[in-house]
């Protein structure tokens, strides 16, 4: 009862005009009793660049590489370098050279904000386009942790049916916080975790006892996708990885590079991360198969607010767990400006817009909450949950966080309450109807 009476009480929500924040506009908080995500198209509008074929579809199913990487704020990018202050570490040049190379040839997608943290909620969260209920610590972490087991429908389950071989390539150990039941779960259908990289890729043992370096992870990368490049079956693929080694409180492993002096980590795990991605981009151009595929490089979520962080992040840095998040979109189909502003969108359409930009039939029953930063009408506003936390962001203004905790104004209660919902429904099992199996979704 408690459930039906909370999606009443966002039916009301979302045909209140008075509210500046309405919650469709935002999230897609479906009208349906009892299975508020359930939505029945993945997108509105075509990706808005042209094919550089000129076709109206490209000629064969692209595959799809995307670098989850370990907290990417924005900020600690060179490409970045005009959107924040002049002492923000995004003004040294040196410190981010290989991605600067690489944004030569991608789209710098600007404005573009994380929407929840930290590494399992962003992971899941994009993929899922959704708030996970759950995060790392305190959950996932803990001895005995029951985690949900209803039905989910994220990209990977949906890229499955269209005929893609859906990979994890992950640098933990597979029991690492559930970390292989996790990406199951997700729908990835083949998840390779350490150990199996370590024998079946890397060809010896990883240096460090946390996981694999991000040169062991990148090295691997490569001498997977040279396999690929010589199967007889190829098959399309929707690939991930996670690079972890700018996770918050970790300074260079044996095989990193420091930044300079050295004296501060996040300067260089930073520029050890950028090292092995420059050495991963001249490998990845050499092979036959980047001509028909698409990489991404973004964040698992923005960084952390560590001491060090703050220490260089910049005079105009908030200390927030949300900011503006590095998007980079490579594409040898698309015509592709070298900048896009996504004027305030966040991570949680990130989802709709790999199925957006793949050209998928939008006509299909999800559970995707976000919004393409590539809708032709979208409200340039965006949403970001965690724990106690809400923020707003809003074209032309800065943003604005909210302790829930705390008395709010109607507005953020109702967009709260309807975020709330949602988390009763990845609870509860009523994301998507169990009964239906993924080929009846399809259509």
């Amino acid at each position: 009862m408690a459930f039906i009476s909370m999606i009443k009480n966002v039916q009301e929500i979302i045909t209140d005009g008075e509210i500046d924040f309405r919650v469709r506009r935002l999230i897609k908080v479906s009208d349906m009793p009892e299975y508020p995500m359930l939505n029945e198209t993945l997108y509105s509008s075509p990706f808005p660049f042209p094919l550089k074929s000129g076709r109206e579809k490209p000629p064969e199913k692209p595959n799809i590489i995307v670098l989850f990487v370990e907290s990417l704020s924005a900020r600690k990018l060179a490409p970045y370098k005009k959107n924040f202050a002049l002492d923000a570490p995004s003004a040294r040049e040196d410190l981010t050279p290989n991605i600067a190379r690489f944004a030569q040839q991608a789209m710098t997608v600007e404005q573009y904000f994380s929407h929840t943290y930290s590494t399992f909620r962003g992971l899941r969260g994009q993929n899922c386009s959704m708030f996970p209920y759950y995060g790392g610590d305190g959950a996932w972490s803990l001895p005995g942790f029951t985690p949900p087991t209803g039905p989910y429908r994220c990209l990977p389950h949906h890229l499955n049916d269209e005929g893609y071989e859906t990979i994890f390539f992950g640098p933990d150990d597979q029991e690492h916080c559930h970390f292989s039941f996790q990406t199951q779960q997700i729908g990835f259908k083949r998840n390779i975790f350490r150990k199996e990289i370590e024998q079946q890729y890397l060809g010896h043992n990883g240096t460090s006892k946390l996981h694999l370096t991000d040169q062991e992870l990148m090295q691997s990368l490569i001498t997977l996708l040279q396999k690929k490049d010589m199967e007889m079956d190829k098959q399309p693929f929707y690939l991930a990885t996670y690079p972890k080694g700018c996770h918050v409180g970790l300074n260079n492993d044996s095989d990193g590079c420091p930044y300079k002096d050295g004296k501060n980590w996040v300067y260089n795990t930073t520029h050890s991360w950028d090292r092995s991605f420059g050495l991963f981009w001249d490998a990845f151009q050499k092979l036959d198969l980047a001509k028909k595929t698409i990489l991404i490089v973004t964040g698992d979520h923005s960084h952390w607010p560590e001491r060090p962080y703050i220490e260089i992040a910049g005079s105009d840095y908030n200390r927030q767990c949300f900011e503006e998040l590095g998007l980079f979109i490579y594409s040898p189909l698309h015509e592709l400006p070298r900048r896009y502003n996504a004027d305030h969108a966040t991570s949680l359409g990130f989802a709709p817009m790999i199925a957006q930009i793949l050209a998928l039939n939008p006509k299909k029953k999800n559970s995707f909450l976000g919004i393409s930063p590539f809708e032709q009408n979208r409200k340039h506003a965006g949403v970001g949950w965690a724990n106690r936390t809400l923020f707003l962001t809003e074209s032309g203004k800065e943003l604005v966080y909210y302790n829930l905790t705390k008395k709010n104004s109607a507005k953020v209660n109702n967009l709260w309450q309807a975020i709330h919902l949602t988390h009763l429904a990845e609870l509860e099992g009523k994301m998507i109807y169990p009964q239906l199996s993924g080929e009846q979704l399809s259509k």
